[in-house]
């Protein structure tokens, strides 16, 4: 998994891959931000029902309080529930009132407002390729090919309509792995969530779009 300094590149990656390959994407309020889990200190702090079974069956099986908070901090879908982060503001700009949830404490950093002001964030990131998906039929109507199926470094796959080509490359370590020379002939980098990236490279945790040269 990622560390803290990681996880907004991996937020960028994973949007690379939902917003290019096929079919509808959908994206769930505050993913666009690559909002995080939460880590209460308190089981009473969470009101999903499946969360606080899993902790009392943790408990009765012999795991410690600690223990079994951490795992649901991992898996509680309260996770996905909390406010949606505005601003700085008291309650993330989300109420003024009390929200059926905390909202996540790392809000003065991962909230709407920040990021929107900020060119190199996921917010805007989301942005970019909602755009280059509107205006490139390809990656609406193109066939779907997996590229490098036995990679355990790469996901890989290839978008094709007509003599038009993308294809995403997402590192998902957090080492940096070469591209095999097959997939980078007759292609350029289009996108990239590194600001300089290298075509032939992928640095850790980098999503990369690459299209056709014509």
């Amino acid at each position: 998994m990622p560390n803290n300094a990681d996880k907004k590149s991996a937020a960028k990656a994973l949007a690379t891959i939902l917003l290019t390959l096929r079919g509808t994407p959908f994206v769930y309020e505050g993913q666009e931000l690559g909002c995080t889990n939460v880590a209460w200190s308190s089981i009473n702090n969470y009101n999903d029902i499946q969360s606080q079974a899993q902790y009392e069956f943790a408990l009765n099986e012999g795991f410690t309080k600690a223990q079994a908070l951490d795992a649901v901090h991992q898996f509680s879908r309260d996770n996905a529930r909390t406010p949606m982060q505005w601003d700085n503001t008291k309650n993330a700009g989300f109420t003024t009132g009390t929200a059926w949830l905390p909202v996540n404490e790392n809000y003065p950093d991962i909230n709407a407002d920040a990021e929107d002001k900020d060119a190199d964030s996921v917010l805007n990131w989301y942005r970019k390729l909602s755009k280059l998906r509107a205006e490139n039929e390809v990656l609406t109507a193109g066939s779907y090919e997996m590229l490098l199926p036995n990679s355990e470094e790469i996901f890989a796959f290839a978008r094709t309509l007509g003599n038009k080509k993308f294809i995403t490359a997402v590192n998902f370590t957090d080492k940096t792995v070469t591209l095999p020379p097959e997939i980078l002939r007759g292609m350029k980098t289009l996108a990239s969530t590194e600001k300089n990236p290298d075509t032939a490279k992928l640095k850790p945790f980098e999503g990369k779009i690459l299209s056709s040269v014509h």
